[in-house]
């Protein structure tokens, strides 16, 4: 897994789905400290056949941008942890 300052990739997965969603994938990625606190995540359901905008991303949850956001349908809103 890749490391970035001193924080690591410890989760990449990507799940492509089959019938009767081709196309469409679930992605999770989380970054952490050597001491295991979560610093980097994104979580999203993608699939460019529902939604043409934000990469066909149709849900998804991240804190990019240094605050915690969801994604849905190509808006962008802040959310409360």
């Amino acid at each position: 897994m890749p490391r970035t300052r001193g924080i690591t990739k410890t989760v990449d997965d990507e799940v492509v789905l089959k019938k009767p969603r081709k196309g469409a994938k679930l992605k999770e990625e989380v970054w952490q400290t050597p001491k295991g606190e979560v610093v980097k995540y994104s979580l999203a359901y993608i699939n460019p056949r529902i939604c043409g905008k934000d990469n066909g991303r149709v849900l998804g949850y991240d804190n990019s941008h240094d605050y915690p956001h969801r994604h849905f349908m190509g808006a962008i809103q802040p959310i409360e942890i």
